[in-house]
């Protein structure tokens, strides 16, 4: 946990993009209790004040991919 008692978390999420991330943390964690910080590939790095649990992680990776519209 950092000094402002945030905890870094790692989410693996193949498809999406950060606005449907927060929709989603926002349900999960409530809006201005988390911070998407970054995303290298397919890991989201988000600063949390309560970490996800797998059954969120879980949800959200469902969410994002029924939401995933390929380009060509």
């Amino acid at each position: 946990m950092s000094q402002d008692g945030m905890f870094t978390q790692f989410l693996s999420i193949e498809y999406g993009n950060q606005k449907r991330l927060e929709q989603k943390l926002d349900e999960h964690l409530g809006i201005g209790n988390y911070e998407v910080v970054q995303r290298l590939g397919s890991q989201w790095k988000v600063m949390v004040k309560e970490e996800l649990n797998e059954a969120q992680i879980t949800d959200i990776r469902n969410y994002m991919r029924r939401r995933y519209k390929p380009t060509s």
